[in-house]
């Protein structure tokens, strides 16, 4: 263990709950331990994604036993508020609703820490003889990480967090786990989806990188389905994205719907001021207008979220958005034409596509 690692875990040892700059950041289920990261000066609540790229500029880590990390947390003071959660289909301006939320007061915010994920893909592969986790152990592997990300940046603050679309798979367990757990969720029309996976200069690795998942899922929520990966084009496998986690999030506002409330991202733009009073106050917070201006005059709505030193705007995205509707329309047709045929077919799907049907007739 080098000098900067012994340090952190003597910080961690004798002081985690008074040192919000630890951040435990993801889980090795193998061995049984988890990264603690030196996230000095709040960097977790200010970063982008809090994967393996909070790793780049090599602070100081420690690999912690899950025993002594799960009886430090245990030793934390209750937290003042459940987190709250945001999720979402994905690339859909969450990043954006999150550091939003995160300048208002009150309020901290995390993006996509690893170990979220890390967890989704162990519940996937849970019944599986080489699962290397118990359902109890997930349980306890999943108490551990939300409880010391509930601290928030400042003593009393409501953490939310945003998870990744694929962290969808297990919404209805952190929901049905606490009932004080709020989240909300956040979509985009498919019109505007397809243009936004395709845009210009975009590899479509996060589509490929997110098939397993949500081809599983979707021979769990329509089991006749017959969708196959290697059938698939760009814009097919996209539509077959937004179709999975816009079903997914249906599913959940309707089995809780004290708990979510779903939100348009268009329309969250279109209203920004009134959609943020509107989420603090299902998070139970209730935000001055005069406060929410406040944060919406930040740099926040000028930046590209999920990388702050590109500026951004709404001019832009309609530029974007116009120029890959131009350049993928043979695509983006494919992917219509998929969903206007799973709408036909399977009635669920045709409530969730069929108010987009006249866009998908003039495509």
């Amino acid at each position: 263990m080098n000098a900067g690692a012994e340090h952190l875990y003597a910080r961690f040892r004798d002081n985690f709950a008074g040192d919000t700059d630890i951040f435990l950041q993801k889980l090795d289920a193998f061995e049984q331990t988890l990264l603690a990261v030196d996230m000095r000066g709040g960097a977790a609540f200010q970063a982008s994604f809090l994967d393996d790229r909070v790793l780049q500029y090599a602070p100081p880590t420690v690999w912690i036993p899950f025993a002594e990390a799960a009886e430090r947390v245990r030793r934390l003071p209750a937290p003042a508020h459940a987190p709250g959660f945001i999720f979402h289909v994905g690339h859909c301006g969450s990043t954006l609703v999150s550091r939003l939320i995160g300048a208002c007061e009150g309020f901290s915010s995390l993006r996509e820490p690893l170990a979220l994920r890390q967890l989704t893909e162990l519940w996937q592969e849970r019944a599986m003889p080489w699962s290397p986790v118990s359902v109890r152990r997930w349980h306890d592997w999943l108490e551990l990480f939300l409880r010391s990300w509930s601290r928030g940046q400042e003593p009393g603050d409501h953490c939310i967090i945003k998870a990744t679309s694929l962290s969808n798979l297990i919404a209805p367990v952190l929901l049905a786990e606490d009932a004080n757990r709020r989240a909300i969720s956040l979509s985009l029309s498919l019109e505007v989806y397809l243009p936004v996976m395709l845009a210009p200069n975009r590899a479509p690795m996060d589509l490929y990188l997110g098939a397993r998942n949500r081809l599983a899922r979707h021979r769990a929520l329509v089991p006749e389905l017959p969708w196959r990966l290697h059938d698939l084009s760009w814009g097919e496998l996209a539509a077959v994205s937004w179709i999975c986690e816009r079903l997914s999030l249906a599913r959940l506002e309707h089995d809780f719907p004290e708990q979510v409330i779903p939100v348009d991202f268009d329309a969250f733009l279109a209203t920004p001021e009134a959609s943020l009073c509107r989420i603090g106050e299902h998070f139970g917070r209730r935000l001055e207008p005069e406060a929410v201006q406040q944060a919406l005059n930040t740099n926040i709505m000028r930046q590209y979220s999920k990388a702050p030193e590109h500026p951004y705007s709404p001019d832009i995205r309609r530029a974007v958005l116009a120029e890959a509707r131009q350049t993928h329309a043979q695509e983006i047709r494919k992917g219509l034409r998929l969903a206007e045929e799973a709408a036909r077919h399977y009635g669920e799907l045709g409530q969730l596509i069929e108010a987009r049907s006249g866009l998908m007739e003039t495509a």
